[in-house]
């Protein structure tokens, strides 16, 4: 995999959870409205949902690696966590969304961290050697 691609795993993952939760969910809703009925198994369903979060936070694995920060990880984990809390626990449409809005933010900072590392830092005052003009 190359460089850009291994930067944007974490939000094609984020997508591939969100959608696997509102997707089916509009999906099912547009066939109700055409008259046909999907019979969709809501364990299975809600396993997809963290098992994308969880590719979600090991993509973000990488990013640890490359910018040394283990926030982006760590809040990730957290959101996982509150996820399938929310969807296999105890059911809240408001930690649903605190949870994908914490995997966001976690994709977000990783994002940010791996763009900040990558950029060189320009000199000083915009020139090289620490000498001043007088």
């Amino acid at each position: 995999m190359d460089q850009p691609s291994r930067r944007r795993a974490p939000a094609w993952a984020l997508a591939a959870t969100v959608s696997s939760c509102y997707g089916l969910l509009a999906l099912t809703g547009l066939a109700a409205s055409l008259g046909l009925n999907l019979a969709v198994d809501d364990a299975w369903w809600r396993a997809g949902i963290v098992g994308f979060g969880a590719v979600t936070v090991a993509t973000l694995f990488g990013g640890w690696r490359r910018h040394g920060s283990p926030w982006p990880l760590l809040a990730a984990l957290a959101g996982l966590a509150l996820l399938a809390h929310a969807l296999h626990v105890d059911p809240s449409w408001l930690r649903e969304a605190l949870a994908f809005g914490q995997l966001f933010v976690a994709v977000w900072a990783d994002r940010r961290r791996c763009r900040a590392r990558a950029r060189p830092v320009p000199p000083c005052n915009g020139r090289s050697g620490s000498r001043r003009r007088s």
